[in-house]
């Protein structure tokens, strides 16, 4: 059960992390440094993400549109599921951050960059595990 002192956490962490995630774009896209984090495995650098969500090449425009859809569609979720409204929320914030990104820029600031290989940034990292708490969220209740 969703407490009002455990939403409030939420409230705050999705807060911090939206700054932060703001604030590693800003900086990187300005600076253009590359920190290694992890030798080998994690850098944290600039990459201007172009492909749609997953690196999928699907055009910006059906990408912003499918985002803001899916915001919404979110958005009336925590509305009518108080149980869920934490871990939407979570979803929502890196959500709205990276649509902001392909409004304003035309593709994503990616901040990190693992392997050389995969590219992401707070928000994608907000989004997944926002999404991984709805479904254990989901299947621990179906279980009961």
């Amino acid at each position: 059960m969703l407490t009002p002192r455990l939403f409030k956490i939420a409230v705050f962490l999705s807060g911090v992390f939206l700054i932060l995630d703001r604030l590693l774009k800003f900086l990187l896209q300005i600076k253009e440094i590359k920190i290694t984090l992890i030798p080998v495995l994690l850098n944290l650098e600039f990459y201007p993400n172009q492909q749609g969500p997953f690196s999928l090449p699907i055009p910006n425009l059906i990408t912003i549109f499918a985002s803001a859809l899916l915001i919404i569609i979110f958005s009336i979720l925590a509305y009518l599921k108080p149980n869920l409204r934490s871990s939407l929320l979570i979803v929502l914030v890196g959500a709205i951050s990276n649509l902001f990104d392909r409004i304003f820029y035309g593709y994503t600031l990616d901040t990190f960059n693992f392997l050389n290989f995969s590219f992401f940034n707070l928000a994608d990292v907000l989004i997944t595990v926002g999404i991984m708490i709805i479904a254990l969220q989901v299947l621990s209740k179906r279980i009961k």
